[in-house]
């Protein structure tokens, strides 16, 4: 069946009553996903600022830590 005569028999069938009624409560949904953070005042960007820092900080030390682990973990192997 070609698209044309779907659609046409779409056209033709009736709709369901309560199907028609709530139609007005659905929204079309856009396939694109809109991600905007919002705009913070400038106590929240400071307190937001040194989390990251904190956060940097802890990492690079678990970072450099591991790095020393693994070093020692080498030096005890016997050649």
């Amino acid at each position: 069946m070609s698209k044309k005569k779907r659609e046409k028999l779409k056209a033709q069938k009736k709709m369901n009553p309560k199907k028609e009624k709530y139609m007005k409560f659905h929204k079309e949904k856009s396939g694109v996903l809109d991600i905007s953070f919002p705009d913070l005042d400038g106590d929240a960007k400071k307190e937001i600022r040194a989390d990251e820092e904190r956060v940097a900080t802890t990492l690079r030390y678990a970072l450099a830590n591991a790095r020393r682990e693994e070093k020692m973990r080498e030096d005890r192997k016997p050649h």
